[in-house]
């Protein structure tokens, strides 16, 4: 029965991802990158530039891309976690019907929060969306304190925590499990705390700097487009604080009518999902937090007292962006909506006993529901999953010859996000610090609107100095920079000064140019790198000993 509800969350994330399943290339638009291949290095494991926002997905896709291709990983993985989370679901929802449990999925996969999220390219953070109706049953139902015993909720929290947000939330589902079932709950507690080592070691020891721009806390407010506010479109399981990855519905009246269902399913199946869903305390913290947190979010107040926290707390840059921790909210929503749903289905077939076919029609409003309330839904995915072709050879050769270099990179003209000729109109991440061995620097400031958010890389932040002061590209060699790559496709390409820069390699993509009397640059130290590999030894060591645990256990039940 599972399987064949399923069909619907899997027709609408292959609708959501179509352009990708149907069209060669690999996805480079806004945040989304997969490359073929993405070497790993010290960097990609968390120690470069910048601060440690892709730890450890970047070391997990450097390893994946070793074995396949990173564009067959991006076509497997985004439709598979939305329809991993639709089953999570449906799972929780026992009690109800199929037709309740295709709604439920439905409104999973197919709502605001994720349509504007894989519109934004964040599709990492989908990863914790997909995991949190596993991991919270997998806390639930932890019936024993062996190693086995703990297996899925390691396995889901891992999943969880591919990104430090996805991080955030485990660790909070864990921290409401306590809540709800007391200190017998302290044990899944530790293992999840655990597996956040890698970005917390990477960024207590990399060179980045451990506070952010309280500037970015107005910046990444939840924030909409439409003149009913951002607190009816967080109402609504939308809100994002990038404009361009709003779809139109969402700034006319169908967001007042999303919020308004999103109410009504609350708190009219507050209590049936209170008596009736394991660990329901853990939800209600969970969502009503979430949400919560990013209504607050949208006031003068509550920005600037998360300003503050900011300024002087490591790592609550985080925060900034609080309209992602309505992830246990919409699947809050979607429960809400099974239940409703259910509801309904019952009414009708009291009252209508003999009217199988009338109940039917009357059905199906309820299951396209979430096409109706977001009918552009997949306008804006499609955009950023578009996949082009993406010009390997030229980084091939650039990487070859920066490779072994004890210099750094610096790409110009220097921005964070690059619109490229042979890209299809969308700016994107640029690709050069994931495509190249060589310590790869690029601008981390970013443009949101009026307002510019300073990074953290503190490399990053002595070249635009030097840039922003009217330098020269051959100034930049006293910081150890020992290669400039430019990409004549560029704007602003023709300002920039390489007199005195030795070219090296040149193509219509980009063109490689050695700094003479470069410095070297220093790397990670080796207490860095020995802290940083250890953190992620006890991570794979622990998910090592719950898989070989839940295999031994397996085979001793089919003895």
């Amino acid at each position: 029965m599972l399987a064949v509800i399923l069909c619907w969350p899997a027709l609408l994330a292959v609708a959501l991802c179509w352009p990708l399943l149907t069209r060669p290339g690999h996805p480079l638009a806004r945040d989304l990158v997969f490359l073929p291949h993405q070497p790993l290095t010290w960097a990609s494991a968390g120690l470069g530039d910048g601060a440690p926002r892709a730890v450890p997905l970047d070391a997990v896709m450097s390893v994946l891309s070793t074995v396949v291709d990173g564009g067959v990983v991006a076509r497997v993985v985004l439709p598979l976690i939305l329809v991993v989370a639709a089953a999570g679901v449906v799972r929780l929802l026992p009690w109800l019907g199929p037709v309740a449990w295709v709604a439920a999925a439905g409104v999973t996969v197919w709502n605001p929060f994720v349509v504007e999220r894989l519109a934004l390219g964040q599709w990492a953070l989908l990863t914790s969306y997909a995991a949190l109706p596993w991991l919270l049953p997998a806390l639930a139902d932890r019936r024993d304190g062996t190693v086995s015993g703990v297996g899925p909720v390691v396995g889901w929290a891992a999943l969880a925590s591919i990104t430090p947000t996805g991080g955030l939330i485990a660790v909070a589902a864990a921290l409401a499990s306590v809540v709800a079932r007391g200190r017998r709950q302290l044990v899944p507690l530790a293992l999840v705390l655990l597996l956040q080592l890698p970005w917390l070691v990477a960024g207590t020891v990399g060179s980045a700097s451990r506070l952010s721009d309280p500037e970015g806390v107005a910046a990444f407010a939840p924030d909409t487009e439409g003149r009913f506010g951002a607190a009816v479109a967080v109402l609504g399981m939308g809100g994002i604080w990038d404009s361009l990855s709003e779809p139109s519905s969402r700034t006319t009246v169908l967001a007042v009518v999303t919020a308004a269902v999103v109410v009504v399913a609350l708190v009219s199946s507050a209590r049936e999902l209170h008596e009736r869903l394991d660990l329901a305390l853990a939800w209600w913290i969970l969502g009503v937090g979430g949400l919560l947190f990013a209504l607050v979010m949208t006031t003068p107040p509550g920005q600037a007292a998360l300003r503050v926290l900011v300024a002087e707390v490591p790592a609550s840059g985080l925060l900034r962006d609080a309209q992602k921790f309505l992830v246990p909210t919409v699947l809050l929503v979607a429960l809400a909506v099974g239940v409703a749903v259910d509801r309904v289905v019952r009414t009708l077939r009291g009252r209508l006993p003999d009217a199988v076919e009338l109940r039917l029609v009357l059905a199906v409003p309820l299951v396209v529901a979430p096409l109706l309330l977001l009918p552009d839904g997949a306008r804006l995915v499609w955009q950023t999953l578009d996949p082009v072709r993406v010009p390997m050879s030229s980084y091939a050769e650039v990487d070859r010859i920066t490779g072994d270099s004890s210099h750094a990179v610096a790409v110009l003209p220097w921005r964070a996000y690059r619109r490229f000729a042979w890209g299809h109109g969308l700016t994107s991440s640029d690709p050069a610090p994931r495509a190249l061995r060589a310590r790869t620097v690029v601008s981390d400031d970013l443009q949101v609107g009026t307002r510019r958010v300073q990074g953290e890389g503190a490399l990053a932040g002595r070249v635009g100095e030097v840039l922003d002061g009217d330098g020269a590209a051959r100034d930049l060699g006293a910081l150890g920079i020992g290669w400039v790559v430019v990409y004549p496709d560029d704007p602003d390409a023709a300002s920039v000064d390489v007199t005195g820069l030795v070219p090296r390699y040149e193509d219509a993509v980009l063109s490689l140019y050695e700094v003479p009397d470069a410095v070297s640059v220093e790397g990670p130290s080796v207490g860095a790198r020995v802290l940083l590999a250890v953190a992620y030894a006890v991570a794979v060591a622990l998910l090592a000993c719950v898989a070989c645990a839940r295999l031994t256990a397996f085979v001793r039940r089919r003895r």
